[in-house]
Parts: C-alpha cells; structure tokens; sequence
C-alpha cells in the first residue's frame, strides 16, 4: 500500500528472483522477497510480531497511527491482539488495524487537512480518549511533517514522522526526547 520504489529495490535480488520462478507469478521486482521477509516466518515479519503496536510507557502513548475513541474503548491489550491477528489474516488489507480508524493508518488527530474548526471539535474527544488510557498524550508516526516534531491540541498528540526519507522534502533526521515529562525535539545538524 505504501510501499516505495527504493524500498522494493532494496529486495529485488536472487531471493526475489527465486520465489518467482517457484511462483510463476508476474509482480513488481521486489515485491515477492519483501512479503515473505514481512510475512509470519520472516525476518521483519517475526521482529513486528514480537512487539506492539500501541504502548502506553508513563504518562504517554505511543502509536503509528493514532488511537481513536473506539479503540481506546477496547483498550490497548486487545488493540494489539487484534493487530497481530490482522497481519496474518487474509482480509489484512481490510483490517481493524489498516482500517482509516485504525491504529495503524488513522489521521483523525494528525491530518494535514484539519480545518481549525475540526482541530477545535476533535480537542475534547481526544481529551477523552486519553483519559481512557489514563495518559497525557499521544506520540504518532505516520502523518510526516515539514522536517519538525509537531505537537498539536496543546501538546496532547505529538506528530515526531520529520520525513527522514529523502523522497519526503529532501530528508531531515528528527527524534523526540522525553525527559522531566518534557518534550524536545533533537535535530540532525
């Protein structure tokens, strides 16, 4: 879905060439080396499955996407459970975890289309969810923004995805500290 040309590069090769011989199937270099090595048995596949998807660590949580009302309602425990049982589901590209409200793919708090009366209406349900997770805010990926960690609603949903990539406004490594239940962010020179 989201996948770059760079990033199938980075698996088209003899692995890749051997699967689609065994296969008979006609898809993008790459394409074939990059699903198994994220699939259950593969060396990302088994690495992401051994970690969650949303963590709550302190006061923060942190996400790729976000975590909207409706998930927070079932908790983090069981958004994870169900992530994990997304991957491995053949409706994965349907999924809980892939659905625009999911925790994975969701822009609820962090689109770069949110009117100010939108940002204004979403602020007390975002307060609301993060009082069901009993936490301050919430850390998300996913949006990229221009080079900076962007904190929105007052600090209470921190965007850190600055667009590392060169594809994305030419790179720009960021990273967020914590420190003193304080938020910085750390810009390469």
């Amino acid at each position: 879905r989201y996948v770059s040309r760079e990033e199938l590069a980075a698996f088209a090769g003899n692995r890749d060439d051997e699967l689609r011989k065994q296969s008979g199937m006609e898809a993008l270099r790459g394409v074939l080396a990059l699903r198994e090595a994220y699939g259950s048995r593969g060396k990302y596949g088994r690495w992401i499955r051994g970690h969650n998807a949303a963590v709550k660590i302190g006061d923060w949580v942190f996400v790729h996407g976000g975590i909207t009302p409706e998930s927070a309602a079932l908790g983090l425990q069981e958004v994870n459970r169900r992530v994990r049982s997304d991957m491995d589901s053949e409706s994965w590209p349907s999924s809980f975890a892939l659905a625009d409200s999911g925790p994975l793919m969701t822009r609820r708090y962090s689109g770069d289309d949110l009117t100010p009366e939108e940002k204004k209406s979403l602020a007390p349900e975002l307060s609301r969810t993060l009082e069901t997770l009993g936490a301050r805010a919430m850390i998300m990926s996913h949006t990229t923004t221009l080079g900076l960690i962007e904190p929105r609603f007052d600090g209470r949903a921190v965007l850190i995805d600055a667009g590392m990539l060169d594809i994305y406004l030419g790179g720009r490594m960021a990273a967020l500290s914590i420190e003193g239940g304080r938020l910085f962010g750390v810009y390469q020179k």
